[in-house]
């Protein structure tokens, strides 16, 4: 049967072309379809991070662990008419809000005030302080001394009896050892020019403890090793 070689033509170019679309079709479709979801069933929980720096410190501010040091302190002035005038020295509370430092330099900020007396003889020094300290090595959980020293400046007001209030400058530099992230020991210098007269430097001692001076570490909050969280998700784990 002849036909018109016309339209064979138009009808072979057309079966052509559908034949090429059913066979693209199947490879287009594997790229828009939905995205595979990954298998969570052996997913690690997320592990929840505390202040791993310092997990023994029970009083949190803004993320970070601190601990309440509570000591005494021993302070006497370093000229002798002085002593003579208002005693050999006194002993003071300390309160301190502590928080172990890595090596090298920190702020210091400190409020102290001192009272020495004897008889109707009395010295009074309130010292505001900004400076810094340094640590040559972190003040690591396992390490047993950690060696620091420091040094700040401020105003320190004074009073003396029977003479007026009056403002000066001074300077504080101090050495300590701190034991175990436990007891910290202090020794202080504070350096004052004479107030009318009357020689206000002072030499301190102290020492201070961690209250509590043990805290349990909170399973729920400490970091986990990885390798045991992952364990814990296939097999599960005791609490």
């Amino acid at each position: 049967m002849l036909t018109d070689m016309r339209t064979n033509r138009h009808s072979l170019v057309t079966a052509v072309f559908v034949a090429a679309l059913a066979l693209a079709a199947p490879q287009i479709g594997l790229g828009q379809g939905p995205a595979s979801q990954p298998d969570s069933t052996n997913q690690p929980p997320a592990v929840r991070t505390d202040d791993g720096w310092y997990p023994e410190g029970f009083v949190r501010i803004r993320g970070k662990r601190y601990s309440l040091f509570v000591g005494a302190t021993y302070t006497w002035f370093v000229n002798g008419a002085s002593r003579s005038r208002f005693g050999q020295g006194t002993w003071s509370p300390s309160f301190e809000l502590y928080r172990p430092q890595r090596r090298g330099y920190s702020p210091l900020l400190e409020l102290n005030g001192t009272r020495i007396a004897s008889g109707d003889s009395t010295a009074r020094i309130f010292a505001a302080s900004v400076g810094v300290r340094y640590r040559p090595v972190d003040a690591e959980r396992s390490r047993w001394f950690v060696l620091n020293a420091g040094v700040a400046v401020g105003p320190r007001v004074a009073r003396v009896s029977g003479l007026e209030r009056t403002t000066v400058g001074g300077v504080s530099a101090q050495v300590g050892v701190e034991i175990l992230r436990t007891a910290r020991v202090t020794a202080r210098y504070e350096a004052l020019p004479a107030v009318h007269g009357v020689h206000l430097s002072t030499l301190s001692l102290g020492t201070a403890v961690r209250l509590p001076p043990y805290r349990r570490g909170n399973s729920r909050n400490e970091v986990r090793d990885p390798s045991q969280a992952a364990t814990c998700a296939g097999t599960g784990c005791a609490r």
